[in-house]
Formats: C-alpha cells, sequence, structure tokens
C-alpha cells in the first residue's frame, strides 16, 4: 500500500503531551508511543518516520530509509512504525471507519510486554494480541501479533485489515449490539464486513499496489481457524463473503444488519 504524502515533523515529547491536553476536549486519543521503556501517551496523529523521530523513539540511525510503500519496507524491529502509519492510513480515510479509528484508544504491546486490561481474566494484553476491548473503547495491537501478520502471505494488506476489523467492533459496539442481543459469530462477520469498506476506500484513494489483491485473497485463510471448535470467527469463505458485501455495498448500515443477523454476510 501506497505511502499518504508525509510531511517530515519533529516533534518534542513534551510538545506532543501539551498539545494532547489542549485537544481532550475534541476527542484526542490515547496513544502508546513503542519503543519507549516506559508506555507514554500521546496523540495519534503525530509523525513517527524513523528518519525524522529517532531520537524520540530511540531507533538505531542506520535504521534510518525512506519508504515508498509500506510493503517490504520495515524490519523486525520497526514494527512500531508500521502499527503508526497503519493506523495514520485508517484515520485519514475520509469516511466513517476513518472517523472511528480517531476515537480509539490505541495501545501497543512490544515483544515481552503486558498492558492491564479490564477486557482479560489475567488483567493484562501480551504481545501476541490483536483485541479491541469495549469496555476500554480500546484496541491493543502486540507486536508479534504484529510482526507474524506483516511477515505473513497477507503483507501490509493484511495488518491493514486487521486494524480495520477492529476499528468495525468499535463501530458495531456504539450502537448497542454486543453478545447479548446477537451471537459473537455475527459480530465478527460485521467486523469483517467493515474490513471491505475500508479496503475499497483504499482503493478509491488510490493506495493499493499491484500485489495487494492477491494479498487480500490471501488474507482470509491466515485470519481464520477453520476446524477450532471454540473459535467464534467464520470460515475463509465466511468470513471473504461478509468483507466482500462491504466491498460491495460500501454501506456502514449493511454491516451492522450482519451483526444484528438481520441480514445475510454475503
Amino acid at each position: 500500500m501506497r505511502y499518504l504524502t508525509r510531511r517530515a515533523v519533529t516533534r518534542l515529547l513534551i510538545v506532543v503531551l501539551a498539545l494532547c491536553s489542549t485537544l481532550a476536549a475534541s476527542g484526542c486519543a490515547a496513544f502508546e508511543i513503542p519503543y519507549k521503556s516506559e508506555p507514554v501517551e500521546g496523540i495519534v496523529s503525530i509523525e513517527t518516520d524513523p528518519c525524522t523521530e529517532q531520537d524520540l523513539l530511540q531507533v538505531d540511525v542506520n535504521s534510518c530509509r525512506v519508504c515508498t510503500s509500506l510493503e517490504n519496507c520495515y524490519t523486525d524491529s520497526q514494527m512500531g512504525f508500521l502499527y503508526t502509519e497503519a493506523i495514520r492510513y485508517l484515520q485519514n480515510s475520509g469516511d466513517e471507519i476513518g472517523k472511528a479509528a480517531h476515537e480509539i484508544v490505541w495501545r501497543y504491546a512490544p515483544n515481552g510486554w503486558t498492558l492491564d486490561s479490564s477486557c482479560v481474566s489475567d488483567d493484562n494484553f501480551g504481545d501476541e494480541e490483536f483485541s479491541y476491548c469495549a469496555s476500554e473503547s480500546g484496541v491493543v495491537v502486540g507486536e508479534t501479533a504484529l510482526r507474524d501478520f506483516y511477515r505473513s502471505a497477507g503483507g501490509d494488506v493484511i495488518v491493514y485489515l486487521g486494524l480495520a476489523h477492529e476499528v468495525g467492533h468499535h463501530i458495531i459496539f456504539n450502537n448497542g449490539i454486543d453478545e447479548s442481543n446477537t451471537r459473537a459469530e455475527l459480530i465478527e462477520l460485521g467486523a469483517d464486513c467493515m474490513m471491505g469498506i475500508a479496503f475499497n476506500r483504499a482503493a478509491q484513494l488510490g493506495r493499493l499496489e499491484q500485489n495487494d489483491m492477491p494479498q487480500y485473497d490471501s488474507t482470509f485463510g491466515i485470519i481464520s481457524f477453520e476446524g477450532v471448535s471454540t473459535d467464534i470467527h467464520g470460515t475463509p469463505s465466511e468470513r471473504r463473503a461478509a468483507s466482500e458485501l462491504g466491498r460491495r455495498t460500501q454501506a456502514i448500515d449493511t454491516c451492522l444488519a450482519v451483526a444484528k443477523g438481520v441480514h445475510p454476510p454475503y
């Protein structure tokens, strides 16, 4: 996926924190900057180019590079930059998914880290998580999970779609749909429908590259757990059908209807 137009902006952390405080009343979201020794809260819209903020983010100077694509750009030690760039893609999509992506509290768990959360029984998320937490309006992305997705046949597309899926959960929950009034499997397919909307929007904005469609096709086999009795996600064919519904209709209401069980997920 192609980069958005980039502005080389270097900001001191204290300025970031001050700006977030100023913007809090207008929906400034919490964001944990990767590669710091402790989680630091800032704003999602901060520019996190490895060539302009290597001191702030403690990145090796030899890793500084200028990328024209998300694909094959980031090394295993640079997953935090992929994370911030993919989030920015979603936030700048100019649609309802982009708006919702600004509302989310994004949290990043580097390798070996755990983050406190009210959504898990042991009170923490680890580096293998890729999850939405409704009670916190938050998404936790673990470095290990992110790296495994990025190195898979799904490449940068699977990362983008995975984040869009979690944003879909946020939209669904905020529309009063949860496991008290529908099945968990339908909620998952509704979020897959949102993935399709996000992918089609990326195409409309001219962000897709030649290999992105094959990666889209590969994604559904990678993110599905067919044959696992405890899994609430659909089969690869069911998940693709739901995503294609979103691509075809570009309608949030249709995806919500899938989650409610009043529209078939295809």
